[in-house]
């Protein structure tokens, strides 16, 4: 198999690592390869299923921020009291979990697809740390491209005057994946931005927007005990 979901023993190249499971009777060994050179390596006891997943990027090499910036490769004009619906992409990590015979899941490998950029976001004092990716913006749905996952925003222009966005930031604790099985196709659910005035806009996150996906389970203690439904963001809007 090569893509999301889960997979047996053998081998699997992933982006630039080559990943090996080998099962016996009483355990299973994964092993995650660079150039040629084991870089993690874990014994798993019993008989545990894994899975790969598209993983929110926030965790390599470490979790600094939960925020991320995808700013736009053209702006978007917007008149007032309008709304438009556009596609951009974000960039994911690789989750490896692990199952056991009672469906309990544990997180024992992540790794990065793309080069890692951050940004700050907003002014030195106030501004935010914020994992960077810069995308087109499409018309109509794409398919992802390995490292990728496809966000459809809804920007609607609540204000009376015209505005222009040239990014967006998202809460990656609020923020839902689903995988296509069997495929590196990620998707996030389709996302509302609410323009309040030219320096407010409340992110908002809805459902899914594609068919036939599996959404990930949430990495243990990643996700706040109770979900917000929304983040501000208070500067890219002119």
């Amino acid at each position: 198999m090569s893509g999301y979901g889960f997979i047996d023993v053998g081998e699997v190249n992933v982006g630039k690592y080559r990943i090996s499971i080998v099962r016996s009777e009483s355990s299973l060994t994964y092993t995650r390869y660079y150039e040629g050179k084991p870089c993690v390596s874990k014994k798993i006891q019993g008989k545990p299923r894994i899975e790969l997943v598209p993983l929110y990027p926030v965790f390599t090499p470490n979790i600094i921020t939960k925020y991320v910036e995808i700013e736009f490769e053209a702006n978007i004009v917007i008149p007032g009291y309008r709304n438009i619906v556009s596609f951009i992409k974000m960039p994911v990590d690789i989750g490896v979990y692990v199952y056991d015979e009672k469906n309990n899941y544990y997180l024992i490998d992540v790794f990065e697809t793309n080069t890692i950029n951050y940004s700050l976001y907003g002014s030195i004092v106030e501004g935010v740390i914020a994992r960077y990716y810069k995308s087109p913006v499409y018309n109509d749905l794409v398919k992802p491209s390995f490292g990728e996952a496809v966000s459809k925003i809804r920007i609607i222009n609540k204000h009376e005057k015209i505005v222009e966005v040239g990014r967006i930031v998202l809460d990656a604790q609020i923020i839902k994946m689903y995988y296509k099985p069997g495929t590196w196709e990620a998707y996030t659910q389709e996302i509302y931005m609410n323009i309040l005035s030219r320096d407010k806009a409340i992110i908002t996150y809805g459902k899914p927007f594609v068919e036939n996906i599996v959404e990930i389970n949430d990495p243990e203690g990643f996700k706040p005990p109770k979900l917000r439904s929304s983040n501000e963001m208070i500067w890219g809007l002119k």
